[in-house]
């Protein structure tokens, strides 16, 4: 394959092949770089990523397949990258010039011969690559690999041999090794051997030059060459820590020109793919200031490719030297992103964008309207400041500051490739800033041990609490003061339009959490909690001495019938106003939709459908009357079910101008057309009404038929004009009767605003052959503006009756969906969650009509107990706090004689110290001994007494010896299960026996280890 290209391009041709997830860079060939030596089967593969290296400027670019070049996991098909590389810009003599490393490369191998070309054919100008000494001679030998994917690279690495030969006399970094001699026996003997001078475990190395004039054809650039030459250097650590997941890069830019770089630009441009495959139309960017890192993740929380956990790709700008003048910083001066197919077309868009500004030269402008330089700067993870709108094909280029280079100088700059996996999205945003402080630290330290000093990231996780945890804190449980617990309260409020807490958003807060009635109160309940789990953390509103509150906005969540799949869009707020959208029912498959809107600047069908009010005229008005205007109305076309329709005609000159009398819209009779409109609620018929272009003279006579156009047939027929002949459509709030009414057959009627006028339609046929088919529909609706949260769908229940079984099954998955996040059984990991070996049953007893239950638990944080009664479902009983000693205790008189009892404790997702009681009809001494039985683990022995006279328990093995006792001195009535803490029982059986009131009670029992 190696020499397949070095042939190529000795033909001078060689092009970059084709690929259907970039059809935009069809029309950018990979540049002929002449009389080349191209390598492009280099990887990076040392550590847990797979990185295509070249010698053309390119880097994450697989140029052999014109496809993805950043594999993660390395021997998965997944990938982060499409393409990326070293981009400059700079003014020389006063004019732009750009040398441009992506697709399409305006490099080539090789060193620069003075200010021009060198001899880029030369075999030493590929890629290097070697092994760091680790004590195996193997690492200084040529080392080959069986061919194999994409992602294989055939070459483990150069021998030093092959290195000090070819690499080092064109600039190679290289070094004296102290090695043990091979010649001697003695294992002290040793010798200097000249070797590389490796960065990381493995490093490539590789130099190459933009002096060629030929090969700057990229849109982005095609200036002069400035002259640079480029000496790079790619590295990375065999860690299986975080460095493992980190790609270095350093580069060295040297002026070979005659002239000074005034403002030279330098910028990593990225085109990053999370996921591969269609993953590329999905992708957002972003950027973090304090930190110079840019990074790309997924737009949605599930990923194609990677399922439910995407990665995220960062360039984090590690340093750049000499510093640059006035005091710029030497991270990220500017972050630049852009929609693929938008790309920079001249050189002067391409330093623009590596200057911090838009294309065309403006100041990029946030959404606060301050002028900055970085796009989307915001919090991705808090859901808060700045953030990529869309999620797309996206670009991205982190910038140096700019510096003065003057002939013979160069700069040096140092970028990591990041990557920062999780357990969700959510989990791979938290841990980057951390992944990416601990990169900086390993550079800032010389990369001198760097596995030592791998932390451990702090991960956000989510940490709601239940119902029960908020109607304790309305209880005065502690944690939250009325002042911020009503802070919380009014931002709830604020953020629903199905929610109203009234006046006083505390007290509504509170009644809700504390209302019965039914699933649409339970529904509220839940939706509320769901809203102060939400919004604690960006508020940073959060409880005292205990873990905060949080739910990270990106978390997916799937609830039946609403169509949010992350918790920032299950809490979008429902739209606070109503309007008019409409869409055409293509029910008769036959032909294709036949028509489309007009767009007029109404709200719906592309512009096209609207309120008359907002169109022609109107006497109701959506905004103040809403109530006029049905939910929906159905155009039905059928030519055998027609209906009259008023027909009005609009006024114009020859060439369609305006007549000194107007439009007019004179009343021009009472026609039948070939369809049927009707509010779709009640199933009554409306009156309608169309429009036609009629040609006058300015006096407003009709002319002659032959000067009229020929959609003047007396019929509703959008033309396929650009406008479709303003063919307009009416649809009237008044019943239709068959008969014209009086106050529509006066012209002007149709832009009166005295007339009920409900909906407007502007439409043109899509084409010559389109045919609106009987059977097809059209439907003009009225309502709130979709959003995709659980308020609107709230919003909406709240006006239909629970009496309908749909309402109830609604409001009852809504409850359960929210119900399970708010409890943390559908958001893991779960924040501070015990495992169960540290939560512990205590002690149980129960006697007629009162049960009561012991847990000990580590955490301060407050836990759920739950009760089943009998074969029935658990359900929440009661939030605790633990005590200072880690003990909750549980009194349960809510119970009847005779009926078993389960009790647990819920602490996130785990379910802890559950115990089943049997609340007895009367007491009598009894012995069940120890549970379970063989017993392991955790040890309990569960027995009833009679009354309340003083007892003992005892524990004895098979000879008689005892070794547990307890005196049970003031005891009621009633069974009891008590933990044998502190009993170290050794495997094998044991007799439980248990005395009270001169009556005796034994059994056995079997313990396993």
């Amino acid at each position: 394959l190696f020499r397949l290209f070095a042939l190529l391009c000795l033909c001078g041709f060689i092009a970059a092949p084709a690929d259907a997830s970039r059809p935009q860079q069809a029309a950018r060939p990979l540049a002929p770089a002449r009389n080349t030596v191209i390598d492009l089967e280099r990887r990076l593969d040392i550590n847990r990523a797979g990185l295509v290296i070249t010698n053309l400027g390119s880097l994450g670019y697989d140029l052999v397949q014109g496809n993805t070049g950043l594999w993660y996991p390395r021997d998965s098909s997944t990938t982060l990258m499409f393409a990326s590389g070293l981009w400059l810009g700079s003014l020389v003599d006063g004019s732009p010039r750009v040398t441009v490393g992506e697709y399409s490369v305006e490099y080539a191998p090789g060193r620069m011969s003075g200010a021009g070309p060198g001899t880029p054919l030369a075999t030493e100008n590929r890629v290097w690559k070697v092994q760091r000494w680790s004590g195996d001679p193997a690492d200084t030998a040529h080392v080959d690999r069986a061919p194999g994917g994409p992602a294989v690279d055939p070459l483990v690495h150069h021998s030093w041999s092959e290195y000090i030969a070819g690499a080092v006399p064109i600039g190679a970094p290289w070094k004296l090794h102290r090695l043990p001699d091979p010649t001697t026996p003695d294992p002290l003997d040793s010798l200097d051997v000249p070797g590389p001078d490796v960065l990381g475990d493995q490093m490539t190395w590789c130099v190459y030059n933009d002096a060629d004039p030929a090969n700057h054809t990229n849109g982005a650039g095609s200036t002069a060459p400035l002259g640079a030459e480029v000496e790079q250097a790619v590295f990375g650590f065999n860690d299986q820590g975080p460095l493992g997941e980190v790609a270095f890069v350093h580069w060295r830019v040297i002026n070979r020109s005659l002239s000074t770089w005034t403002g030279l630009r330098a910028g990593y441009w990225v085109d990053p793919d999370i996921g591969g495959g269609l993953g590329f139309t999905d992708d957002k960017v972003g950027c973090d200031t304090t930190r110079s890192l840019a990074f790309a993740y997924n737009g949605q929380p599930i990923d194609g490719g990677y399922g439910d956990h995407p990665p995220l790709l960062g360039a984090l700008l590690l340093d750049s030297s000499p510093l640059p003048s006035g005091g710029a910083t030497t991270g990220m001066h500017a972050f630049a992103s852009y929609v693929g197919g938008t790309d920079p077309n001249n050189a002067q868009q391409s330093l623009n964008s590596l200057s911090g500004l838009n294309a065309d030269g403006t100041p990029i402008i946030d959404p606060l309207s301050n002028e900055t330089r970085f796009r989307y700067s915001g919090d991705a993870l808090g859901g808060t400041g700045w953030l990529d709108p869309s999620a797309a094909d996206k670009r991205m280029m982190a910038s140096f500051a700019p510096r003065e280079v003057l002939p013979g100088d160069s700069l040096d700059l140092w970028v990591a490739i990041v990557v920062s996996p999780g357990v969700s999205l959510s989990t791979a945003l938290a841990s980057m800033p951390c992944r990416a402080d601990y990169v900086r630290a390993v550079f800032a330290s010389g990369f001198a041990e760097p596995r030592a000093v791998a932390p451990e990231c702090e991960v956000p996780r989510n940490c709601p609490r239940p119902v029960s945890y908020w109607g304790a804190q309305c209880a005065g449980a502690g944690a939250y003061d009325a002042t911020r617990l009503g802070a919380l309260a009014n931002a709830v409020d604020q953020s629903s339009a199905a929610l109203d807490f009234g006046s006083d958003p505390r007290l509504g807060f509170c009644a809700t959490m504390a209302a019965s009635g039914g699933v649409r109160a339970l529904a509220e309940r839940e939706f509320a909690a769901f809203l102060t789990n939400y919004l604690a953390g960006p508020l940073q509103i959060q409880p005292v001495g205990q873990t905060p509150v949080l739910l990270l906005p990106s978390t997916p969540v799937s609830c039946p019938g609403v169509a949010a799949d992350d918790v920032a869009s299950l809490a979008t707020p429902a739209s606070s106003g109503r309007g008019v959208s409409g869409s055409y029912l293509n029910l008769v498959t036959d032909h294709r939709r036949p028509i489309e809107g007009v767009d007029f600047g109404l709200s719906g069908f592309g512009g096209g459908v609207g309120s008359a009010y907002d169109f022609l005229g109107s006497s109701l008005d959506p905004s103040v009357q809403p109530d006029s205007f049905p939910a929906a109305v159905v155009v039905h076309f059928d030519s055998a079910q027609t209906q009259k329709a008023y027909r009005y005609l609009r006024n114009e000159l020859v060439g369609g101008g305006l007549p000194a009398v107007g439009r007019g819209y004179r009343f021009a009779g009472f026609l039948d057309v070939p369809f049927t409109a009707r509010d779709s609620a009640s199933g009554d018929p409306l009156d309608v009404a169309y429009v036609e272009r009629v040609v006058t003279d300015d006096a407003g006579t009709i002319q002659p038929a032959a000067s009229q156009p020929a959609s003047f047939d007396s019929s509703w027929a959008p033309t396929t004009e650009p406008d479709g002949n303003r063919e307009y459509l009416l649809i009237s709030r008044r019943a239709y009767s068959g008969s014209p009414l009086a106050e529509f057959v006066v012209d002007g009627a149709a832009t009166s605003s005295s007339v009920p006028w409900l909906f407007a339609m502007a439409a043109r046929r899509r084409a010559e052959p389109d045919v609106i088919d009987d059977g097809d529909e059209f439907v003009f609706r009225f309502g709130y503006a979709q959003t995709p949260g659980v308020d609107a769908v709230l919003r909406d229940l709240a006006s239909r009756s629970l009496s309908d079984s749909g309402v109830a099954e609604k409001y009852t998955q809504i409850a359960e969906c929210l119900g399970a996040i708010n409890r943390a059984e559908t958001v893991g990991p779960y924040c501070d969650e015990p495992t169960p070996a540290l939560a512990s049953l205590v002690s149980a007893e129960a006697e007629p009509g009162r049960v009561r239950v012991e847990w000990r638990v580590p955490s301060p944080n407050p836990v759920t107990i739950e009760r089943r009664p009998g074969d029935q479902d658990w359900s929440d009983l009661a939030l605790r706090v633990p005590n200072g000693e880690g003990r909750v205790v549980l009194e349960d008189r809510n119970v009847q004689a005779g009926t078993r009892y389960g009790y647990r404790l819920r602490v996130g997702t785990s379910h802890l110290g559950e115990v089943t009681l049997d609340v007895p009809v009367q007491n009598r001494l009894s012995l069940a001994g120890l549970r379970p039985n063989p017993a392991a683990g955790s040890l309990v022995v569960a027995f009833t007494l009679a009354s309340s006279a003083p007892a003992q328990l005892e524990v004895l093995d098979v000879a008689g010896r005892r070794v547990f006792a307890r005196a049970i001195d003031r005891p009621l009535a009633g069974q009891r299960v008590l933990s044998l803490t502190g009993a170290r029982l050794s495997p094998g059986v044991y007799v439980v026996r248990l005395t009270q009131d001169g009556a005796q009670l034994v059994t056995r029992g079997v313990v396993l280890r």
